[in-house]
């Protein structure tokens, strides 16, 4: 870890790259937990209002749970 002047911590970056235009989307959060996920879910839904999006996770306990699986199901099939 490099030392930085102040007091130290920690942020999480949850992000995705458009691959067709090279856009990404960025949240930084205090946390990574399963209500960021679904955050960061909301926030692409909102920037692709008629587009379908794909979404390749990796086998992280945050990316399955009830209130991840609702934003899905709310965003019927996109």
């Amino acid at each position: 870890m490099i030392p930085t002047p102040g007091q130290s911590y920690r942020r999480y970056g949850i992000g995705g790259v458009d691959y067709h235009t090279g856009e990404t989307v960025v949240i930084v959060r205090r946390h990574k937990r399963r209500c960021e996920i679904a955050q960061f879910l909301e926030l692409l839904l909102e920037k692709h209002p008629h587009e379908t999006i794909y979404v390749t996770w990796d086998n992280v306990n945050t990316h399955e749970d009830e209130e991840v699986e609702a934003v899905v199901r709310a965003a019927a099939g996109r």
